[in-house]
This record gives C-alpha cells, structure tokens and sequence, in this order.
C-alpha cells in the first residue's frame, strides 16, 4: 500500500484498494491537487486521515456525469448500461470483500454494523 512518485515528480503507482478496479483515471489531475490542498502535511494524524479521504474520493465510484460522461450512450438506454454497471461491480467487486471483511468488534457493539442474518442460523429454520 502506498502511492509512489517518482524523482522527478510523476505518479509511478497508486495503492490497489479493491482488487480488479481501476478508478476513473479522468480524476487524476483532482486527486494530485487534492493531496496538495487538502492534506495536513504536518501532522501525523491529520495526514493519515486526509490522504484516507482523498483516496476514498478518487477511488469513489462516479456515476453518469461524474467522470464516466460518454460512456453509457444516451437517454434511457445509457441509463440501463449505467445501472448495469453499478450492479456488476457491487456483486462482483464489493460484495466479495464484504463477505470475508474483518469487524472491528467496537463496530458491532455501538451499533454502527449490525447483523441482519446468518446464513447457518437460515438453514437450521429450514430443517
């Protein structure tokens, strides 16, 4: 994990956040501002959680508009394409790495993530 510049300035790598995703590269140039402006340079903490924050944006996925323009077609097809997109990468991206996510255990105790199911406790109704 890291983002790597190179001696003379240039981006030679960005940390791999979800496996298989590529954030929209059209977001680049706001990203490098963005480390510049909206980063704390000087406090240890403050820096962790600003480069945290412009990372999520960059790597937040854009919807029609937002660094995807062109890409889904036009009108009410362009719409289906775009939604079909969101729903592959939320069940092939992120769904997997939710399932085998580790939980704080603070998390599920303040109530922040609870738990709706449990597949085996489903299956035991069904016997």
């Amino acid at each position: 994990f890291g983002i790597g510049i190179g001696e003379e300035g240039e981006i030679k790598f960005l940390p791999q956040i979800l496996e298989n995703y590529v954030p929209c590269l059209e977001g680049l140039p706001e990203f490098v501002m963005n480390l510049g402006t909206d980063v704390n340079w000087n406090e240890e903490e403050e820096c962790f959680d600003g480069v945290c924050r412009v990372l999520s944006d960059f790597y937040a996925w854009k919807g029609e508009g937002e660094g995807e323009r062109g890409r889904g077609g036009e009108g009410e097809e362009g719409k289906e394409e775009e939604e079909e997109r969101r729903k592959w990468r939320v069940e092939h991206l992120l769904w997997p790495k939710m399932r085998v996510m580790k939980v704080q255990k603070e998390c599920g105790n303040d109530g922040s993530i609870v738990q709706m199911g449990n597949l085996e406790d489903m299956y035991k109704v069904f016997e």
